[in-house]
C-alpha cells in the first residue's frame, strides 16, 4: 500500500489549528499542529519554530529559515524564500541555492528548470538520487568477496571439521566449509535497497515510481540492512571500487538517517532540510 503524503507550501510565516481563531497564514489539522509544536518545543534556543500563545490561541512562527519539514504521518510543509507570490519561482530559487550548498549532495541537483520546480521538493530529491542509481546500474553494480559459511556436498574453501564435529551428533552427509564468495551482498549495495524499500512507500509521483520499480529489480537479491549505522561506517572506508557510490550514499544517508542541517530529528517531526 503506497503511503498516502500531503505537500502544503507556507505563503505565510505563521501557523495556527483549524479552530484557531485567529487569522494565520496557514492552519492545520490539530495532529499536524501539535507534531509540529513538539519540534518547536524541543528545539535548541536557535530553532525553526516559535510556539507562543496569543489571545487564548496556540501559534507557530517559522523563523528565518527555508527547507523542507516533515512529520511522522508523511505530512510535509515547504518552506520557501518569500520573494514572490508565484510557488514555482520560489520553489526554483530554494533549489538553487541548494544546488551551492558546500560538502552535501544537493550539489548535484540539475539546473532548475520551471518543469522540475512543479513537483514537491521531497520528489525532487527522490528523482535526484535516481539520477544517481541509475548511474551506478550503468557502470554496474559492486560486488565484494564475503567469507560464507555452508554445507556443501563437496569439499571447497576450508574444512570446518571441528565446527561439523560439534555440530553433527550423527555421520554427516556433506561438509561444513567456509570460502570466499564474490557477492552483491555488501555494505553499499544494502543502503540502497534498503533507501529504495523506504522509498516505496514516500513517494507518489508517477514517474518516480516507475523509476523505483526499474531500479528495485536490479538490487532485488541484495538483503536489507538490519544495522544502517554500521553498514554507513563500512561503506565509507571501502575501496576505490565503490567512489561512484558516493552520491548515492549521501542522498541514502538523508533518507534512512533523518540527517538536518540543523542537526535535529525526532519521531514526532523531523527536519529533512
Amino acid at each position: 500500500m503506497v503511503f498516502q503524503h500531503q505537500y502544503t507550501v507556507l505563503e505565510n510565516n505563521l501557523i495556527g489549528r483549524l479552530d484557531c481563531g485567529i487569522d494565520v497564514g496557514l492552519k492545520l489539522p490539530n495532529s499536524i499542529f501539535d507534531s509540529f509544536k513538539s519540534l518547536a518545543i524541543r528545539q535548541e534556543t536557535d530553532g525553526i519554530l516559535d510556539y507562543f500563545v496569543q489571545r487564548n490561541q496556540e501559534l507557530l512562527r517559522v523563523k528565518n529559515y527555508v527547507g523542507l519539514l516533515q512529520t511522522a504521518e508523511g505530512f510535509q510543509l515547504e518552506i520557501l524564500p518569500k520573494i514572490t507570490d508565484d510557488t514555482v519561482q520560489s520553489r526554483l530559487l530554494l533549489l538553487n541555492m541548494l544546488r551551492s550548498l558546500p560538502n552535501s549532495p544537493f550539489k548535484t541537483l540539475p539546473q532548475a528548470n520551471l518543469q522540475t520546480a512543479q513537483m514537491p521538493i521531497w520528489e525532487i530529491f527522490v528523482a535526484v538520487f535516481f539520477d544517481e542509481l541509475a548511474q551506478i546500474v550503468q557502470r554496474g553494480l559492486q560486488r565484494s568477496y564475503q567469507t560464507v559459511e555452508s554445507e556443501s556436498q563437496f569439499l571447497r574453501g576450508k574444512w570446518l571439521i571441528n565446527k561439523q564435529l560439534q555440530q553433527n551428533t550423527v555421520l554427516p552427509t556433506g561438509f561444513l566449509v567456509e570460502y570466499d564468495s564474490f557477492l552483491m551482498n555488501n555494505a553499499p549495495n544494502r543502503l540502497i535497497n534498503t533507501c529504495l524499500n523506504l522509498l516505496s512507500k514516500q513517494t507518489n509521483i508517477s514517474a518516480n515510481r516507475r523509476r523505483l520499480a526499474q531500479l528495485q529489480s536490479y538490487w532485488q537479491t541484495v538483503p536489507i540492512a538490519t544495522d544502517i549505522k554500521t553498514d554507513f561506517q563500512v561503506a565509507h572506508r571501502l575501496n576505490r571500487h565503490f567512489q561512484h557510490y558516493e552520491r548515492a550514499l549521501q542522498w541514502a544517508g538523508i533518507f534512512l538517517e533523518n540527517k538536518s542541517w540543523l542537526g535535529q530529528s525526532g519521531s514526532a517531526a523531523n527536519t529533512s532540510l
